[in-house]
């Protein structure tokens, strides 16, 4: 595989614009970050790794870059999500909770997600299925605007 595959997607304009706009609200109740899968293999895990956070980087302004964190998995996006969550309050992190959003276009992390008690919206991102999940549905028709105002009234 290449391994500057990543470098070279075309970012979701529509996307990033929310990135931009959600790390502009956060705050101490408001965190922002991105948990990406990459692959098992050492040799992959440290170049798709490089290669996501990198396109990322090139892709959001330097302030919305430096807002977020950025993490990779090679396993479950819950449990880094609840690794992140217990640095920030001190305490162990059992569960997520219905606070803890997940946006993804893959029904294995939103499922997984669910289950370990966060919430989920799916992505319709042109290719998927929006009707495969009975939870939030986003997609391309909405304005990055109305998606902003959306998640933040959850």
């Amino acid at each position: 595989s290449d391994p500057d595959y990543f470098l070279h997607c075309k970012p979701n304009v529509h996307m990033m614009r929310v990135l931009e706009q959600l790390t502009q609200q956060a705050s101490s109740l408001l965190h922002v970050g991105i948990i990406t899968s990459v692959a098992l293999t050492p040799k992959h895990f440290r170049t798709q790794s490089q290669a996501k956070r990198m396109w990322l980087k090139q892709q959001l302004s330097e302030r919305a870059f430096d807002a977020l964190t950025f993490d990779v998995t090679v396993s479950s996006k819950a449990q880094v999500a609840k690794e992140r969550l217990q640095e920030r309050v001190q305490y162990p992190v059992q569960q997520l909770t219905s606070r803890d959003f997940l946006i993804d276009d893959y029904m294995v992390n939103i499922l997984s997600w669910d289950e370990s008690g966060g919430r989920s919206i799916k992505y319709a991102n042109g290719i998927n299925n929006p009707r495969s999940y009975n939870g939030f549905v986003i997609g391309q028709e909405m304005t990055s605007e109305d998606i902003v105002q959306f998640l933040l009234a959850l």
